[in-house]
């Protein structure tokens, strides 16, 4: 049996943010960096779906190398007029705003530490789309990579 997982993550989806940093103290003033509430938050999300869909297939995290396909789809920037919700929904346009598609995968796969691999290192394949819709989610199929013959 080959592994797969595939779940979606309702609401708006978010890219992950840049890590933040503040000063701690004032005599030795030390660093500490921090990932910001909304993007701890958005990736906690994922997570929690990650964890439900794999409890629910019985399935413990994937040691070997992976395949993951991350379906971004937003209702931010929908276009407003017949023509373009009518193009939007024949797929015909894309978003092209931000966050860029990397922002969205590292959101996901480091959410996915843990869960569903042991590290996002083991993902040899990653397919990223954004889409418009309605109904703003995230949908996230992980399966075992599997070698072309």
């Amino acid at each position: 049996m080959t592994f797969r997982v595939r779940f979606a993550v309702p609401g708006e989806p978010r890219g992950k943010g840049s890590v933040r940093t503040s000063v701690i103290g004032k005599k030795k003033p030390q660093a500490r960096t921090f990932t910001d509430p909304a993007t701890r938050k958005a990736m906690d999300r994922i997570q929690d779906a990650a964890v439900r869909a794999m409890e629910a297939e019985s399935l413990d995290p994937c040691q070997g190398p992976l395949t993951v396909g991350l379906y971004v789809y937003r209702a931010k920037g929908r276009p407003t007029s017949k023509i373009g919700k009518d193009r939007a929904e024949a797929d015909q346009i894309r978003p092209v705003t931000k966050p860029d598609l990397d922002n969205y995968s590292k959101a996901a796969l480091d959410a996915m530490n843990g869960v569903c691999y042991r590290d996002d290192a083991q993902v040899v394949r990653l397919v990223v789309e954004k889409r418009f819709s309605e109904r703003p989610r995230m949908e996230i199929v992980v399966q075992e990579w599997e070698p072309r013959t």
